[in-house]
């Protein structure tokens, strides 16, 4: 009769995944060397297979979208504008990167103006499987406040003698 097989994964010789043919590599087995032990029913010893090289993180570079706000008198960026992109090993991928921090290096009105992003956060069921670098140049906009309602009263009678005047 066929022998009933057993599968047991291991990373770094630590006992994970179930009894199957395949696994899929969970994050916390990043950086370790994957083997599978197989035993059959009713024959005696085991084979287990060559470690494979350790399991790399997937290295890539945050980007940044269209950085804009209006004029606020500060040099803080708009929390939207703090999440990154990153190009995904798998469109469903759970990673989240965002720089907290982040700021123009001033709060004038202009455009092409330096921002520092600071330390990155990465979350997400995925995040142990990337690397993610934070992008060498990000620029952004503030524009000018438009000013609104906004009444000026003069009262008083001048008399123009060719000098400043104060009301």
């Amino acid at each position: 009769s066929d022998a009933a097989l057993k599968y047991q994964w291991k990373a770094n010789g630590e006992k994970i995944g179930t009894n199957s043919t395949t696994l899929a590599i969970p994050g916390a087995a990043v950086g370790k060397a994957i083997t599978v032990e197989v035993t059959a029913t009713g024959y005696e010893g085991n084979l287990t297979t060559s470690a494979t090289n350790a399991v790399a993180k997937k290295a890539v570079t945050a980007t940044v979208g269209t950085v804009s706000k209006v004029y606020d008198g500060t040099a803080a960026v708009e929390t939207a504008d703090r999440t990154l992109t990153i190009t995904k090993v798998n469109a469903s991928d759970d990673i989240t990167v965002t720089a907290p921090s982040a700021k123009y290096n001033d709060a004038s009105v202009n455009i092409g103006k330096t921002i520092t992003l600071g330390d990155l956060s990465i979350s997400g069921t995925a995040a142990d499987w990337y690397d993610v670098t934070a992008p060498t140049t990000v620029t952004g906009t503030i524009t000018v406040k438009a000013l609104t309602d906004a009444t000026v009263t003069v009262g008083g009678t001048y008399t123009y003698t060719g000098t400043e005047q104060t009301p």
